[in-house]
């Protein structure tokens, strides 16, 4: 905490000179920004320069201008440009390709696309402040990328998060892109184990009861029982009904990115 300036006296300032006013307060500012980076291969007779190329690649975020009239970075670029750490400023500069920022957050978050070193690729860097809005942007952006037919992601694609203090970047995560949709089954039976083998288990049991067995009378032991297993073997078609909509949820919002615990 620091401590409060001292006024300076009347006397101690020299004649004509007028009381010394402090200096204005620092303004405040968030130390960094979380980052999202992904680099990709360009696929052969891609032109990334093309900005329709880009204006498909991402629909739901705003394409501003990256270079002015004479050919300069804009103020608006550079700005973002100084989010990326410092030993990769060079590169992020002299190949600027998109500069873009997401509208739907109220802090509009932005984002960078720029050629490599060998022009085989580009990396996209997704700027925000909190980890699981930074997460959903990239998720969202791998997959317009993966349904364009001019970049390379594949499983071996990998997203980092990363944040840079100090000018030193440090990684905090990473996660490996899923290509279609295999493996679904398996990770929707190891999320509900339990409940599967249950509701399997006693649908067979009682569908072979209904099957199986023909009671004399409906108030016999054996009717009775029979009856109690029609009563649960609906309770269980209606449980298995649930848990099919609960897979179909499943499919739908499952997860691009395989992230790693930090």
């Amino acid at each position: 905490m620091s401590l409060p300036a001292r006024a300076s006296s009347p006397t101690s300032s020299p004649p004509g000179s007028g009381s010394a006013s402090p200096p204005p307060p620092r303004a405040l500012r968030h130390p960094s920004h979380l980052r999202a980076i992904l680099t990709v291969s360009l696929l052969e007779g891609t032109d990334p320069h093309d900005p329709r190329l880009w204006a498909r690649t991402l629909p739901t975020w705003t394409l501003e201008p990256t270079h002015d009239a004479e050919g300069m970075v804009t103020p608006g670029a550079e700005r973002v440009i100084r989010l990326v750490s410092p030993g990769d400023q060079a590169q992020a500069r002299a190949g600027l390709l998109v500069l873009a920022h997401y509208q739907q957050i109220s802090d509009h978050p932005p984002l960078l696309v720029y050629l490599t070193a060998d022009g085989r690729g580009v990396t996209l860097r997704v700027f925000a402040h909190h980890l699981t809005e930074l997460q959903a942007l990239a998720e969202s952006v791998t997959d317009s990328m993966r349904a364009q037919a001019s970049f390379d992601v594949s499983t071996e694609t990998r997203v980092i998060i990363a944040i840079v203090i100090d000018g030193f970047r440090h990684d905090l995560t990473s996660g490996r892109v899923r290509m279609g949709r295999g493996g679904v089954f398996s990770s929707f039976y190891h999320s509900n184990k339990y409940a599967l083998n249950v509701t399997l288990a006693v649908l067979l049991f009682t569908l072979a009861v209904v099957l199986a067995v023909t009671p004399s009378g409906p108030y016999t032991p054996l009717g009775k029982f029979y009856g109690l297993s029609e009563r649960v073997l609906s309770a269980v078609l209606l449980s298995a009904l649930l848990l099919f909509s609960q897979f179909l949820y499943f499919v739908r919002h499952r997860r691009l990115i395989a992230w790693e615990r930090p």
